[in-house]
């Protein structure tokens, strides 16, 4: 998975505006990732239990779906203004 950036956030309301979007975006990004992998991971388990394959483990999983609600968790909140 390629890395990536986005500029870090600054305690200046004019520029917290700005890179909220760019926040917003990321974690919108991260989120449809993420529930691909646990889509394709979850497809995965289910062929390799007929072939025998290297098997993802349930942790790994459970870890990503996680992973997802937090960032749907937090975009929502972002979204609804709730900047915490």
């Amino acid at each position: 998975m390629p890395a990536r950036v986005f500029r870090g956030w600054s305690s200046s309301d004019e520029e917290y505006s700005s890179d909220e979007g760019d926040l917003v975006g990321v974690l919108e990004s991260y989120t449809r990732e993420l529930g691909v992998l646990c889509g394709g991971l979850e497809q995965q388990q289910l062929q390799d239990e007929d072939e025998e394959l290297i098997e993802v483990g349930a942790d790994t999983l459970a870890s990503l779906e996680e992973m997802t609600g937090e960032c749907a968790t937090l975009l929502a909140c972002l979204e609804a203004g709730e900047h915490g």
